[in-house]
């Protein structure tokens, strides 16, 4: 009996364009590249590579607001760090990932 409805797991260079997601602003790679741009594992780890830059722009602005703005700053980018590090090892292991709490709330690329 085949089981169509489980997707294949991810390999080699799907692997490594996942985990580029989060070097930066590296995911565009994986937006852009013809060959993983409609791979829906290579789209989830662009997504969450997305939403980890953007929000790290987003608190980079939040800083600016003396003593409250850069405690919430360096507790919201413990977090992220905490986000980056469970992305590399759900890249790693081939498996899909949604970021906690921004991934929830808004979807970049569908």
């Amino acid at each position: 009996m085949e089981n169509y409805g489980t997707p294949a797991p991810a390999t080699g260079n799907k692997k490594l364009v996942a985990l580029m997601c989060y070097c930066g602003m590296m995911w565009v790679i994986g937006l852009l590249a013809d060959e993983y741009k409609d791979d829906p594992f290579v789209k989830k780890h662009v997504n969450a590579g997305i939403q980890l830059t953007f929000s790290i722009f987003a608190l980079t602005l939040v800083n600016i607001i003396p003593v409250l703005g850069q405690i919430v700053y360096c507790i919201a980018m413990i977090a992220l760090l905490i986000f980056y590090i469970m992305g590399i090892v759900k890249a790693i292991t081939g498996k899909d990932y949604v970021v906690p709490i921004i991934g929830e709330k808004f979807t970049v690329i569908h």
